[in-house]
């Protein structure tokens, strides 16, 4: 369950689909000038991929319901920036910890109304504003990704991934800069490219010499880029495709 629980907060009238339940405090998406519940969402596979890929589309939290008998697409409130009370598994919690989407594996597909701690921005729809330890809720302000100002996060998070000597696979929670020290040929294997739109890696070979780093494509099925020794790269998503450049 999803509870609104102050009032000073920004609200849209956007149409919600015919026929389709929605409660109060159901997670919501932008799709295609409607609004969508979570679990309407497309399943990504795993819980990081459909943190990263709700991130993108999250519009805001419902304050309307809408009954499976109404057959009519109609107007309905969301909740575009405020403060809930949201559930989530029993874990401890900070002033600033990152709050994303939660995940029913064995449906599979998002929760509508529970949420989880996550650690990078990529993956994150609000953050936690009340201290709590063990516990089942957090206090949480929770905002759109399509209806506020971009400045308000980063969208790839800050630092290092530190790659052991190994062909290393990303996630879309993996932080930015990707550094390598290769002993022989490795692989970077990127991320899913439908959760990833916009995100970029930037990717560094250390190795003094010889020994290349090949970016490949999630499938690890095709090399995007072969970065030689010394060399470096920067890794572009534009939603379908990896594509990338070598540094000089």
């Amino acid at each position: 369950m999803i509870r609104h629980v102050l009032t000073d907060h920004r609200t849209i009238g956007i149409p919600f689909p015919a026929s389709t339940l929605v409660a109060i405090g159901d997670l919501m998406w932008f799709n295609a000038g409607s609004a969508e519940k979570a679990s309407n969402r497309v399943d990504r596979g795993s819980l990081i991929a459909n943190q990263a890929d709700f991130r993108q589309v999250f519009l805001g939290v419902a304050a309307d319901q809408r009954l499976i008998s109404e057959n009519t697409v109609s107007d309905r409130v969301i909740v575009v920036d405020g403060i809930f009370d949201a559930d989530c598994a029993t874990t401890s919690w900070e002033v600033g910890d990152l709050v994303g989407i939660d995940r029913n594996a064995s449906t599979p597909a998002n929760s509508d109304q529970q949420v989880a701690k996550v650690t990078n921005p990529n993956l994150a729809i609000g953050t936690c504003i009340k201290k709590a330890s063990n516990a089942t809720k957090v206090r949480a302000r929770l905002v759109s990704s399509l209806a506020f100002s971009p400045h308000f996060r980063p969208d790839s998070g800050f630092g290092p991934t530190a790659a052991s000597d190994s062909d290393t696979t990303l996630t879309a929670a993996s932080l930015p800069v990707v550094t390598m020290t290769p002993t022989a040929a490795r692989k970077v294997i990127l991320p899913l490219p439908a959760v990833c739109k916009g995100r970029m890696f930037f990717v560094f070979n250390l190795a003094p010499a010889t020994h290349a780093i090949n970016l490949r494509d999630t499938a690890d099925s095709a090399t995007v880029l072969s970065i030689p020794a010394t060399k470096s790269a920067i890794a572009v998503c534009d939603g379908t495709t990896w594509r990338a450049i070598l540094s000089a």
